[in-house]
């Protein structure tokens, strides 16, 4: 078995898939070293006690053209040509298994199917082909493992997966250890991730507009395209925010760890998400979270969410974030709940459960 562990590399490693691979890695080197896959892996990662086999795929010319990059799966294919490993565990869409080798997916969700939009234009008629293959590889696979039962549905009502096939594996979390930190001031209200129109990060500006609290900030982090960036700039201006928004762009694991431990609360409003990791990290962190009323937030969060608020509610998210910032209230009940809730989602855990299903296929 050998699993793609190649989104741990770069700089966008230590979110979004990246952050998941970097944790089931983790918990996989507790486990016996018979129960860990080999790793696939580029650039800098050199995780310890593992069987590595290195890529270093070279740059893609159309990378700025809005085209698949194709380099990763044929560094890979060659790299894994005549290897005497027999199953493969993709854990992105764009780096599926070498001809005839058994496959294991991880679909983290299927954003593309519930917004259409997302793979619009003609520009992308190859991440649009792209998509239709990967969505073949998951009816093709093994195994196909998800994060959330709000994705396992998805995957087979959307995608036509045999749901007998089907196993959900919940993300874990690291503990942050400690007291709490009590929240900043003035006050600000957190979103880490990305700026795809799913993610409905607008509406928190639109929130902040019509709060009452006018020393309450936001301070939005995440690796963001020059285009969308663009395209929030302009909201920010409209509504007269500039002062009071925050645009920090790509920020390290460390400092990120920091704004989150500070911030009055965690917003993450977004449309749907396939598990909810900022969320988590958040409860984790004894730091109130605002989510969206998403379904696999809710899996995530369950009653431990501050406040859970319709996506398009501007003034509900506007009275979510104007009562965090009213009082220590729902701060205390984060430190303790929150963090009891995220007690039980941990990485040992969670890479226990990704080799049972190794074990399933052994």
């Amino acid at each position: 078995m050998i699993m793609d562990a190649t989104p741990m590399a770069g700089g966008h490693g230590v979110r979004g898939i990246g952050a998941a691979v970097r944790g089931w890695v983790a918990g996989f080197a507790a486990l016996p070293p018979g129960g860990r896959p080999a790793l696939l892996v580029s650039g800098d990662a050199t995780p310890a006690g593992f069987r590595l086999v290195r890529i270093n795929p070279p740059r893609w010319p159309l990378d700025r053209a809005d085209v698949p990059d194709s380099m990763p799966a044929r560094a890979a294919r060659t790299a894994l040509r005549g290897a005497p490993l027999e199953l493969f565990h993709a854990t992105q869409p764009q780096l599926g298994p070498p001809p005839g080798m058994a496959c294991v997916e991880t679909c983290w969700d299927l954003i593309p199917l519930l917004f259409p939009d997302t793979l619009g234009g003609t520009r992308r008629a190859l991440t649009r082909r792209q998509h239709r293959r990967y969505l073949a590889r998951l009816r093709a696979a093994r195994r196909v493992i998800v994060t959330s039962a709000s994705v396992a549905d998805d995957v087979v009502r959307r995608a036509g997966v045999d749901r007998a096939r089907v196993r959900m594996v919940p993300l874990g979390v690291t503990p942050t250890g400690g007291h709490p930190r009590p929240a900043a001031r003035p006050p600000y209200v957190l979103y880490s991730g990305a700026l795809e129109p799913h993610k409905n990060v607008e509406v928190l500006i639109r929130a902040l507009s019509l709060s009452r609290h006018p020393d309450l900030r936001l301070i939005l982090t995440g690796p963001w395209s020059r285009r969308r960036l663009a395209g929030l700039r302009g909201a920010i201006a409209s509504a007269g925010l500039a002062p009071r928004v925050d645009l920090r762009g790509h920020v390290t694991a460390d400092e990120l760890r920091d704004l989150r431990a500070g911030a009055t609360a965690v917003a993450v409003p977004s449309r749907a998400e396939g598990f909810g990791l900022p969320a988590l990290e958040a409860l984790a962190a004894g730091v109130p979270v605002i989510t969206s009323t998403d379904r696999a937030l809710g899996e995530v969060t369950g009653p431990e969410a501050t406040a859970r608020v319709d996506p398009d509610d501007d003034a509900g998210w506007a009275r979510a974030m104007d009562a965090v910032a009213d009082g220590p209230a729902a701060r205390a009940r984060a430190a303790s709940a929150g963090r009891a809730r995220a007690a039980g989602f941990t990485w040992d855990a969670a890479a226990a459960a990704v080799a049972d299903v190794y074990l399933e296929l052994a």
